[in-house]
């Protein structure tokens, strides 16, 4: 049995990933410094670099950066985010968890990478 066998499955799951899913019109490509997003949607920050992960976080210093504080700061150039709608299985983005990977404070000294992780 050759590749051949495979090609009509193949086919089939090229088809449906090129049906998007997504209810939103495409952005149009640009190049400036603003952010843009689809009609009918809005933006809302949810954490920046530097704002308090405990009650105890020091106040944020881009002038006094240092591995320690950086510890208990949200980090920055994060390689993975994703959001979970929750309860487990839901649609809705009403409700939800945030998962974050920040792995580049290591500009910062003494700097552990901070990972949050969703166990089922």
């Amino acid at each position: 049995m050759g590749a051949a066998a495979f090609a009509p499955a193949l086919e089939a799951t090229r088809a449906e990933a090129a049906e998007s899913t997504l209810a939103f019109t495409e952005l149009k490509r640009v190049r400036d410094t603003a952010d843009h997003w689809a009609d009918d949607y809005e933006r809302q920050i949810l954490i920046r670099w530097g704002d308090a992960l405990f009650a105890d976080s020091p106040e944020f210093d881009v002038t006094k950066l240092n591995g320690k504080a950086a510890e208990r700061q949200f980090g920055y150039n994060n390689d993975f985010t994703q959001f979970l709608p929750l309860p487990w299985g839901e649609k809705s983005s009403d409700h939800g968890l945030m998962v974050v990977q920040a792995t580049k404070p290591a500009i910062l000294a003494n700097c552990r990478p901070l990972s949050l992780h969703v166990l089922k």
